[in-house]
């Protein structure tokens, strides 16, 4: 491998993975991928696979042979609207699962391995620490024992963490989640479920099993400190939902909190020959909080762009990721309508009753007594 790479990648998670796969499938063939985890590394996450997500791992050939056979598969996901209705997912005839779950140990440890096999040399236990610049451009990274690697083009893909790599007036929304593992007795099969109780709304909680006797209950809130806040509703999820899961239920591993980096305005994502991947830019769902479909997704339109730059050396090819990115995401506009609309209760019934009336995936209900 050069010392001077083509591209360097920040990260080995989905959207680092992502994009060093997809470079390698666009014939850029110098990538060098750094990360400051070894894997495979524990990662805080629901794990929720939407078909999106499915889509994009069966572009990478991940699909059938290890993601399928790894995750736990939900056909009969549900949403809890703030009236207490579960609207449940009409299921579809295809050969993707309505949800899969996936602890992101095992996901993240699958995609690192398939950029590798691909041909980007992956190097663990590097941490990049800065952005090195010269005459007003990107000239490559500093890890932190004082290694600079050169290159062409340098994609940060280091998550909700990535802050000291931003540029200045980078803007998102910042919110903090925080999960637990609970293991006990099978109750429900195939099931998991998005809460969007009323006294939670704009955010939500989640109730996502890893496998038939292992959950990941979590909860999500805008802004930091509210711890308080964090543990009252994860009570509420573990005391309410859980239950519906799970018989005899005990926690299996210490509660955490993580912070989520997500916008309603796809913004900031290029400065020069430096792309913004996933959550480092800001690429989870506002509402629902879902990344890893919005990290294969601009890991693979980043690639595209950096290869055509290379090629061609016009700078407009990259500044073309990000308008794709906004094509592709361009729901998240309307995120912080809905979002309004779920905090008033009149809004929020006239959302459940629209949606109730879409005939593609919502399709029956019941309601949720208070605990």
């Amino acid at each position: 491998m050069p010392l001077n790479p083509s591209v360097v990648i920040v990260g080995a998670g989905p959207s680092g993975s992502s994009t060093a796969f997809h470079l390698l499938e666009h014939g850029v063939q110098d990538v060098l991928v750094l990360d400051k985890a070894s894997f495979p590394r524990d990662k805080l996450c629901g794990g929720g696979l939407t078909r999106k997500a499915q889509q994009e791992l069966d572009r990478m050939g991940v699909y059938d042979d290890e993601v399928a056979t790894e995750a736990y598969h939900v056909p009969k996901p549900y949403i809890v609207m703030p009236s207490g209705n579960a609207l449940y997912a009409r299921p579809r005839e295809d050969k993707l699962t309505q949800m899969l779950v996936l602890n992101r140990r095992i996901l993240d440890e699958i995609l690192m391995r398939r950029a590798r096999q691909r041909g980007a040399e992956i190097r663990e236990g590097v941490e990049v620490t800065e952005l090195v610049r010269e005459d007003g451009r990107c000239a490559g990274v500093r890890t932190r024992d004082g290694e600079i690697f050169s290159a062409d083009v340098v994609v940060v893909a280091a998550g909700a963490r990535s802050a000291r790599l931003r540029p200045d007036g980078a803007r998102s929304v910042e919110l903090v989640a925080l999960e637990g593992r609970y293991s006990g007795e099978p109750i429900e099969h195939g099931t998991a479920c998005l809460v969007f109780e009323e006294a939670f709304t704009p955010q939500y909680g989640w109730v996502f099993p890893e496998s038939e006797k292992i959950v990941n209950v979590g909860v999500a809130v805008m802004g930091r400190g509210k711890a308080k806040e964090l543990r009252a509703r994860l009570k509420v999820m573990v005391s309410k939902y859980l239950p519906r899961h799970l018989g005899e239920a005990c926690v299996s591993c210490r509660t955490t909190g993580f912070p989520i980096h997500a916008s309603y305005k796809i913004d900031d994502l290029v400065d020069g020959n430096v792309l913004y991947v996933g959550e480092a830019g800001s690429l989870a769902d506002p509402l629902t909080l879902e990344g890893i479909s919005q990290a294969l997704v601009s890991g693979r339109h980043a690639a595209g762009s950096i290869a055509a730059y290379l090629r061609t050396g016009e700078a407009s090819c990259l500044g073309a990721y990000q308008e794709t990115v906004r094509r592709e995401l361009r729901h998240f506009a309307y995120m912080r309508w809905v979002a309004a609309i779920l905090k008033r209760r009149s809004g929020a019934r006239l959302l459940e009753a629209v949606l109730r009336r879409t005939p593609k995936w919502l399709v029956d209900e019941k309601r949720f007594a208070s605990p």
